[in-house]
């Protein structure tokens, strides 16, 4: 297995982001894409917290095209796992307006669905209420703004 020479402790910014794991026999990996048959690669979402904040390069929304700009937005739900029958999910917008939040179950099926006006650029909370439904266990959840997927995560259901 190969572990990247990359240190990113000092350029991590907080939030979430993607990691990918990968595993090879008999040769080494170099490159986090590619073919190989003797393997795997899971991918997974993790939240960074206490980096710097000190970003190598980012797009911005001033420098993107207009339909993605919204796709550097976040989605977080506190808690995370839920205990009752509801929760708050923080959007960090990077565009104003309006957006629909949906938790759906592992088969893909909405199990709830909200859709929010007047966020702004910056955190908003939205209250998510009526929650009673979901059983224990795992679901997912996402925000969509103008019809792009701005945030998704995965959320547990334990009371």
């Amino acid at each position: 297995m190969l572990i990247s020479e990359y240190s990113p402790d000092a350029v991590a910014k907080n939030g979430f982001t993607r990691m990918r794991v990968m595993m090879h026999y008999d040769s080494a990996l170099n490159k986090p894409c590619g073919s190989f048959i003797n393997g795997e690669a899971e991918d997974y979402t993790v939240i960074i917290t206490g980096g710097t904040g000190a970003v190598v390069a980012t797009a911005s929304p001033e420098t993107s095209d207009d339909a993605h700009a919204s796709t550097i937005s976040s989605l977080l739900v506190i808690p995370n796992p839920v205990n009752s029958s509801s929760a708050t999910a923080v959007l960090n917008m990077t565009k104003e307006g309006s957006a629909s939040v949906s938790i759906t179950d592992l088969s893909g099926r909405t199990l709830y669905k909200k859709d929010v006006t007047n966020l702004h650029i910056g955190k908003n909370s939205v209250a998510l209420n009526g929650l009673a439904p979901l059983t224990n266990g795992t679901y997912f959840i996402k925000a969509e703004q103008n019809g792009i997927i701005i945030g998704r995560t995965q959320i547990v259901v334990s009371r």
